[in-house]
């Protein structure tokens, strides 16, 4: 709580009395000051326990070997949604789709990668599967 008040000591010029009362400043002074000491915690922590390269390359190309088995359909909203960033809005302006449709793509592509994940993860032979 200290540092925020050091902050407002040092910005008084921060405080607009149009935009909100000094309690609602302090307050959201004090969270995002809060919220950044626990960024860089985290930070911190994963530092730690970083994960061996070879790990993460094992792993990244796993996740690109099932991601191609996948139908194009299911590859390019996936890859507009998770990488790009795109929100479903943007998604139903590009493919010219309702946003409902882009829910239920995403959720059947979604479901597909997860079915080829987990068929790639099955020991050779099929034992574990059933018939």
């Amino acid at each position: 709580m200290q540092e925020a008040f050091i902050q407002i000591w040092r910005r008084p010029q921060g405080y607009k009395s149009q935009r909100g009362s000094l309690r609602s400043y302090l307050f959201g002074t004090a969270r995002n000051l809060a919220k950044g000491w626990f960024r860089k915690q985290r930070t911190g922590d994963s530092l730690d326990r970083e994960i061996p390269l070879w790990d993460r390359m094992e792993t990244n190309s796993m996740v690109a070997e099932a991601f191609n088995r996948l139908d194009p359909e299911d590859k390019t909203i996936l890859w507009l949604r998770e990488v790009e960033g795109q929100s479903y809005m943007e998604l139903s302006t590009i493919l010219e789709i309702p946003v409902g449709t882009v829910r239920s793509r995403l959720h059947n592509a979604r479901e597909a990668l997860r079915e080829v994940w987990h068929s790639s993860q099955q020991p050779a032979g099929g034992s574990n599967e059933l018939r």
